[in-house]
């Protein structure tokens, strides 16, 4: 495969394990649960920074081809990280990450 497929389990890519544990706690999820998973995981993105994250990317992707791909196991539009993620690296960079429909 021409691919090289790497993990971003670690922070600032993924939510923190304390994010996420509370996310996947048992129950119903509701609107505000959503609000509160967005903030704490946009500021966990602040607090690293486009600066870091951008180097850490460029670590992570040494040697690969020029072509970075995100994903994630959420349908097409549903509420997930890898969204969040693009909206803000636009915002910050003016980079667009697309989403990509099958």
């Amino acid at each position: 495969m021409p691919y090289k497929y790497l993990m971003l389990r670690e922070e600032p890519f993924a939510p923190s394990r304390r994010l996420l544990s509370w996310w996947r706690r048992p129950g119903v999820r509701t609107p505000e649960d959503a609000e509160v998973y967005e903030r704490e995981y946009l500021r966990q993105l602040e607090e690293a920074g486009v600066e870091e994250i951008r180097a850490q990317l460029e670590r992570k992707v040494a040697g690969a081809n020029d072509t970075v791909i995100l994903l994630c196991h959420e349908e097409p539009g549903e509420f997930c990280h890898r969204r969040l993620f693009a909206r803000w690296w636009r915002e910050r960079t003016g980079q667009e990450i697309p989403e990509l429909d099958w």
